[in-house]
């Protein structure tokens, strides 16, 4: 991904931060960006590049656009009998060469305070989230699961302690809390308050982290974690939120154009934007091309955390190498972390007064 633009803080049209919505973004089949019917398409010469789709600079076309690539949409409208989408850059593409994406709905937990040790757990298990967090079972806390596949079953243990398999399937992403755990054999389980047992390699699980040591008494920080590929959200210890995310996916070790593993390290948010239009040709699945991706926070040099509205893989690796979230979990995100963006801006860098908040990045990526 690009590293973010100039560093002086643009006031835009945008609504308070963060947005409810960022402009339709589509994805595009092989088009150009302008329609003409006597433009031929670019002579095959090998691996595309993004610089070998800019067309000339004398034809009406601004670039060209290949399947995958997604352009930020304003309006549609019609020309004649043709009928065209008009983009966020000012450049036209035929209607019906795109396919509008919505985004995942996934979302993550957001956690209640931990429990005291002698709290009386009386209140009904469908309380509702103005419910006392202090003493109800039906509160989110550490540790959290969720189910990785479709295909995942529910497990039940018998009276004698043998583990099967029960009827019914959580569903993907179900999320679950988590009571104890359970051994048999070579398999490990994760037992919830219900009584229903998981097996370990479905799950991805998010539990308790230390802050490390540049986390001041009460700040704000990021936990991820590459190995389970979830990211936890801390008040000082306190842990406030909890999500599946997908970091940088290796295809082959230390090769450049196919591995792009996340670094890990102690890290701050050096900057937030509302959108950045990211694109790139050392992608496992060539060059690619993402206008206005929301709710964007860097981190180190181009690495940031950011919404993903093309994929709903969470919980696995799936980037070039940032830190993908849904877009509510990343809108959820980009508010909470500071620095705070001022009403109407588009993008802001921390002040020296302004604490940034800590990004912690551990484990290793699966592949």
């Amino acid at each position: 991904t690009p590293a973010p633009a100039a560093a002086t803080p643009t006031p835009a049209a945008a609504t308070p931060t963060p947005a409810a919505a960022t402009p339709t973004s589509a994805a595009a089949t092989p088009t150009p960006a302008a329609a003409t019917p006597t433009e031929a398409a670019p002579v095959d010469a090998g691996v595309e590049t993004l610089d070998g789709l800019i067309a000339d600079p004398d034809s009406v076309v601004m670039r060209w656009v290949t399947r995958g690539f997604f352009v930020s949409l304003d309006r549609d409208f019609r020309r004649g009998r043709r009928r065209y989408w008009r983009t966020q850059s000012n450049g036209f593409v035929p209607y019906n060469a795109v396919v509008t994406r919505e985004g995942s709905e996934y979302t993550g937990v957001h956690l209640a305070p931990p429990l005291a040790p002698d709290a009386a757990r009386t209140e009904p298990r469908d309380a509702g989230p103005d419910a006392s967090a202090q003493v109800s079972d039906s509160a989110w806390r550490l540790p959290v699961g969720w189910v990785l596949s479709r295909r995942s079953s529910f497990y039940t243990e018998n009276a004698n302690g043998r583990v099967r398999r029960a009827r019914g399937k959580p569903g993907y992403h179900y999320a679950f809390r988590l009571s104890s755990r359970v051994e048999q054999g070579d398999h490990v389980y994760y037992r919830d308050p219900e009584g229903h047992l998981y097996r370990d390699s479905d799950v991805a699980l998010a539990e308790r982290s230390d802050p490390p040591s540049e986390v001041g008494e009460g700040d704000e920080w990021i936990d991820i974690d590459l190995t389970r590929q979830v990211l936890v959200a801390y008040e000082g210890t306190r842990p406030v939120f909890a999500t599946l995310i997908s970091s940088g996916r290796i295809e082959r070790e230390n090769d450049p154009s196919r591995d792009h593993r996340t670094p890990t390290g102690v890290f701050r948010i050096s900057s937030k934007h509302l959108t950045h239009t990211m694109d790139g040709d050392n992608a496992i699945d060539g060059p690619y091309s993402i206008d206005d991706v929301p709710y964007v926070m860097y981190f180190q040099l181009a690495f940031a955390i950011h919404s993903a509205f093309w994929h709903n893989a969470f919980g696995r690796p799936k980037s070039h190498g940032c830190i993908n979230m849904s877009p509510p979990d990343a809108r959820f995100l980009f508010g909470w972390a500071g620095p705070p963006m001022p009403r109407g801006w588009h993008g802001v860098y921390p002040t020296e007064d302004q604490t940034q908040t800590v990004v912690r990045i551990r484990g290793e990526t699966p592949h």
